[in-house]
């Protein structure tokens, strides 16, 4: 890991993702960019069911119809890096976030920190997710299970630690 940190402007997580991946399937043009592929589609059914869970489901079809014509999604589907993976994590993780603000179910509380933490792990700008995530959790939702709350953003922090010492 102290190789990693070494120079490195990004968390490891997408490159330590590309790298099995690559020794999977190779290191050919296709292959190197065919996760952004996967990522970016899989970011128009996430933004449907977000959309579906926050208003109906006609809004969801506007809201997926949007993500999946969108000049900057389509780019950044065929680039070979992380900001597909950002994006699919991001929306995971407000979902995840919406999940368990309505239930406090244990399940959708640790799949939300789960994803959390890879998404700082894939870009520093998982942390504009959680700031917001936060800001609507104490506007909102606070009345309910805040100590749960608190206690998930402590251990996505505690375990962001051995990568954040490098800022």
């Amino acid at each position: 890991i102290n190789d990693l940190r070494r120079g490195k402007p990004f968390p490891p997580f997408y490159y330590l993702l590309m790298h099995y991946w690559s020794g999977l399937f190779g290191d050919s043009e296709f292959s190197v960019r065919f996760p952004s592929a996967i990522f970016s589609t899989l970011t128009i059914a996430l933004v449907y069911f977000l959309s579906r869970e926050l208003f109906d489901r006609k809004t969801g079809l506007i809201a997926a119809l949007l993500v999946a014509i969108s000049p900057y999604s389509i780019y950044y589907a065929q680039e070979a890096k992380m900001y597909s993976l950002l994006w699919c994590l991001g929306i995971t993780s407000f979902f995840l976030f919406l999940r368990f603000c309505k239930s406090n179910k244990t399940a959708d509380w640790i799949l939300y920190c789960l994803v959390s933490l890879l998404n700082i792990y894939t870009l520093y700008t998982g942390f504009f997710f959680l700031f917001i995530q936060n800001i609507a959790f104490f506007c909102f939702y606070r009345r309910k299970n805040t100590g749960k709350w608190l206690l998930g953003q402590g251990i996505i922090l505690f375990f962001f630690l051995p990568w954040g010492d490098s800022f």
